[in-house]
């Protein structure tokens, strides 16, 4: 089997295949056992067409995650400004229709370049790249189903943590969900693909005065490779973000550096999110990774981190 440049990839949590989005604008089916690959969604012409299978249409969807009963997909279908919904079991409907949950115009009035996309509780968290903002979709059944905010960042570009109206992104591309920690606390980690840093932003509970908080987690901004711990590591360009199975390791794909990097992922007893936070080393190892697609935290209830390359 050939691909058309590979940009997403999530594993079914039956653990039996893995889907892939491509830049060819469709979506393949990798069977884990033996690596058999089919196209269940899309055709080899972009377009932002609904429908079954090949009837559907994307134009360089780039970032896939796959609900925990395995039962439907969402995509960021980037150059369509769009979040497209995959369903993947039949349930009375079709296997494999194409929905649009988020964009339906087609132009970048709602999302502009949407790249990783996130799942936690009852809603789907987007890196809406261009427009330097992370989005909160609702997933919850309802009137409310499909409605769209933003969770984080002014839509200036920069690099500033803050609470959720003040924290600033630039062109954030790769997110992950990890939690919660062994302080109770669960946040998204962004890798910012302008900024060359990791933010962690606070996620538990969406009543709470800390939600959407923002800390700077890894990487001084400047576009460099230098493993450490923290703040003191440097990336160039970070892309995808993937957890390990334990949750004790997160793994970078740091594209400009061509390199795989990986976090060491340590729980602290803080539980107060601060502006800038004070990672202490942890043992890292310079093995290589594989990936799989999670995240970090940081200083809100935390973790320290340190980061080395493979």
């Amino acid at each position: 089997a050939e691909f058309d440049k590979p940009l997403g990839i999530a594993v079914h949590p039956g653990g039996e295949y893995a889907l892939v989005v491509e830049e060819g604008h469709q979506v393949r089916k990798v069977a884990l056992s033996d690596g058999t690959v089919e196209t269940v969604a899309g055709s080899s012409s972009s377009g932002h067409a609904d429908g079954v299978g090949d009837a559907a249409s994307f134009d360089k969807p780039t970032g896939i995650v796959i609900d925990a009963d395995g039962a439907v997909a969402y995509i960021a279908d980037k150059e369509n400004h769009m979040i497209r919904k995959l369903t993947l079991e039949s349930n009375g409907g079709s296997q494999y229709e194409v929905a649009t949950l988020v964009g339906n115009t087609g132009d970048d009035t709602i999302l502009k370049k949407p790249t990783g996309v996130a799942l936690y509780g009852n809603y789907l968290f987007v890196c809406d790249k261009d427009n330097h903002r992370i989005r909160r979709v609702t997933l919850t059944e309802g009137d409310s189903y499909g409605d769209i905010s933003t969770l984080s960042g002014t839509g200036v570009e920069g690099s500033a943590a803050g609470t959720a109206s003040t924290a600033t992104f630039a062109k954030p591309y790769g997110i992950v969900a990890y939690g919660p920690d062994s302080s109770g606390s669960t946040f998204l980690i962004v890798s910012g693909h302008k900024s060359n840093m990791l933010r962690a932003i606070q996620i538990s509970d969406d009543t709470a005065s800390d939600y959407g908080q923002t800390i700077n987690f890894a990487g001084t901004g400047d576009e460099a490779h230098l493993d450490g711990s923290g703040e003191d590591a440097e990336f160039h360009k970070p892309a995808s973000l993937a957890l390990s199975p334990s949750g004790g390791e997160l793994y970078v794909a740091d594209k400009d550096n061509n390199r795989i990097r990986k976090l060491e992922l340590c729980a602290t007893a803080s539980s107060t999110p601060s502006p800038t936070p004070s990672p202490t080393p942890s043992s890292s190892s310079s093995s290589s990774s594989s990936s799989s697609s999670s995240s970090s935290s940081s200083s809100s209830s935390s973790s320290s981190s340190s980061s080395s390359s493979s």
